[in-house]
């Protein structure tokens, strides 16, 4: 087997010890090449493209075919002949935590390590969170090694195997004997930093190097164990005369790994690793979620795909997702109005009218069941035995699957007719041209027909028609309803937009009241649990489909309570704002950015639910009157 060994200085421990070792006759299992990136004509080792440097590919594509250079040395004959296979090993980088805090910082700072936190603090220091570190060591780490190790995975042809820097050294009078000139201010010694501190970096370097390696799918080969004291700190045998590296008899151990990985083909004998070691940060709840400021927190872990400025795209949904087309509207993206006004209406007007609240004038859609039925009535599937109900005292008539649609109601049933068929149409048009589909799930809980299975956005009664237990019925859809309706739909739609990406989110607003039998706290967390694992599960069986944690963001307890105005339902602006953050960095191609100001308070305005969305926020369940339905469910 060949080791081809690239890194920056800390190869100088493993290739002297190599050398030493081949020159004494101890052969290891494998031939073995080592160059250093720092060598002139590998630099730059990256150019502004991404690109390898030329001289270093054709040096590595060289070593692969049994050919060294004067620059990509030849070290020695391996003892195994039987493994042909070659593995690209890393020594990039590792230098970062050193760099941050081998000397005190100007101004001194420390803070718990998670996964030791009776560590020592410094005295007098301000004591950062440890995410607020750690993310200064990622950024290093991605600026650093990243760049680097994905171009050398694009290149190399082969397996990479990453190798951990070195653990750090205790004594701090070693490190100020031996402190390099770049740590020294002006000539002088500056104090080194307490070694609780150097450590506790250094376990935060390294994972950030774990996380890049299970990115890149890199094997990370971790420090070996055994020149390591108990708290961690590099044995002094293993200590050079030198304040950032380590020795030769160091660089032995790691040969000693490496025969261990040839042996085993790759796989290392276990030394303590557990599934959890190489996880990612947002893996662990402290790291992710109770260590770094609330507006900080990013759940989304790997989105599926991303949006594009000039793709259009099309929203449905519960009231919430009006504030996720608003900020569509508001930002670079394409967002799509299939149904669009006459001029003469004017902005206030067509607002009242339903335009523009979503792409088409179809409301707000609580529930999976509607959303199928809305695309089956579109596509002349579904024809409902309902067609029509009278407005409240009998003026008018109203839409009873868009029953808030037309203030006042119509004057006829015809003039509804042709509203309804304008208004499928555009749906069908909706269908036909959008790109992306944002949709909302907010609720459960609907009624039914029980002639047909027709559902309503309301119940029957409360703004139009006549509440009749004989025909209409409550349901309160199941995992099973709501995931079986979601999977029609798609099918639906991938038959008439067969590349769409649909984007599924889940309300975090609380249902304003049940009609189950339950508490209405109860009654929610049943609704929102059915709706997002239901998400969840559609998400993970459709490649075009993603889920995105709008709901997680707002009712997580890390933001304590802060996302929700004083009635508990209501959701803030800064909530809003932290949603649409986190979607467009997630989802959004460079081009379109969100206006995040739309939703934020002047500092001197008070903020007051009742009037802040009043004006832009339409809910057809702020009509429900608790005791009405009740009763009507007590009589059905």
């Amino acid at each position: 087997m060949k080791i081809i060994c690239v890194g920056n200085s800390h190869v100088g421990a493993f290739s002297t010890a190599a050398l030493a070792d081949w020159s004494a006759g101890r052969p290891h299992r494998f031939d073995l090449y080592v160059g250093r990136l720092g060598h002139p004509e590998y630099l730059p080792v990256i150019d502004q493209h991404g690109s390898v440097n030329p001289t270093l590919v054709s040096d590595i594509a060289a070593a692969r075919a049994g050919q060294a250079s004067t620059r990509l040395h030849f070290v020695g004959a391996g003892t195994d002949t039987a493994l042909q296979r070659t593995a690209l090993v890393s020594m990039i980088g590792g230098n970062a935590h050193n760099l941050m805090g081998l000397v005190e910082p100007v101004r001194p700072f420390d803070f718990r390590l998670d996964e030791n936190p009776d560590l020592p603090l410094a005295d007098g220091a301000e004591i950062l969170p440890e995410g607020q570190v750690a993310a200064i060591l990622d950024r290093a780490v991605q600026a650093e090694i990243a760049p680097i190790l994905k171009a050398l995975k694009a290149i190399a042809g082969t397996e990479i195997w990453h190798l951990e820097s070195p653990p750090p050294i205790f004594s701090n009078d070693h490190i100020a004997q031996y402190l390099e000139d770049r740590f020294r201010q002006d000539g002088k010694v500056p104090r080194v930093s307490a070694p609780a501190f150097r450590y506790k970096l250094w376990r935060l370097h390294s994972a950030a190097v774990r996380r890049l390696c299970r990115d890149l799918a890199v094997r990370f080969v971790p420090h070996p164990t055994q020149a390591v004291d108990e708290q961690g700190f590099l044995l002094p045998k293993y200590v050079p005369a030198n304040a950032t590296h380590a020795a030769a008899s160091y660089g032995r151990l790691q040969l000693e790994q490496l025969d261990e990985l040839v042996s085993t083909q790759g796989k290392p004998r276990d030394h303590g690793d557990t599934p959890y070691r190489d996880l990612r940060e947002i893996a662990f709840w402290s790291r992710s979620v109770a260590r770094i400021p609330a507006g900080n927190v990013d759940p989304v872990a790997d989105f599926p795909f991303r949006v594009a400025p000039a793709e259009k795209v099309a929203t449905a949904g519960s009231c919430f997702a009006q504030h996720i087309a608003r900020h569509l509207a508001q930002s670079g993206y394409n967002y799509y109005i299939a149904e669009q006004p006459h001029p003469a209406l004017g902005p206030a007007l067509a607002r009242d009218f339903g335009y523009g609240v979503f792409s088409a004038r179809y409301a707000n859609i609580y529930t999976s069941r509607q959303l199928l039925q809305l695309i089956q009535r579109a596509e002349g599937m579904f024809v409902p035995a309902t067609d029509v109900w009278e407005a409240p005292g009998g003026q008018g008539f109203v839409d009873p699957f868009r029953p808030t649609i037309h203030p006042g109601g119509y004057g006829s049933v015809e003039e509804m007719r042709t509203d309804r068929d304008r208004h499928l149409a555009a749906v069908r048009l909706m269908l036909r041209e959008m790109d992306v589909f944002v949709f909302t799930l907010g609720l459960t809980e609907t009624w039914v027909d029980r002639r047909d299975g027709a559902v309503f956005p309301l119940c029957p009664g409360v703004t139009g028609g006549q509440f009749d237990s004989a025909i209409h019925q409550f349901l309160n859809l199941s995992i099973d309803d709501v995931r079986n309706d979601l999977n029609q739909s798609l099918a639906l739609l991938r038959g008439i937009r067969p590349k769409l990406k649909v984007i599924l989110t889940v309300s975090p607003v609380p249902l304003k009241a049940t009609a189950s039998i339950d508490h209405v706290l109860t009654a929610t967390c049943y609704s929102k649990s059915v709706l997002r694992v239901a998400a969840h599960d559609v998400a993970d069986t459709h490649d075009n489909v993603g889920y995105f944690p709008s709901y997680e963001i707002i009712t997580g307890n890390f933001n304590r309570g802060a996302y929700y105005a004083d009635d508990l339902r209501e959701v803030r602006p800064e909530g809003v704002s932290h949603v649409m953050r986190t979607f467009f960095e997630h989802v959004a191609e460079s081009g379109a950015r969100p206006n995040l100001t739309a939703d934020r308070p002047t500092p001197s305005a008070p903020i007051i639910p009742a009037a802040r969305n009043a004006a832009l926020l339409e809910c057809e369940e702020e009509l429900l009157e608790f005791d009405r339905v009740m009763a009507m469910r007590r009589d059905a």
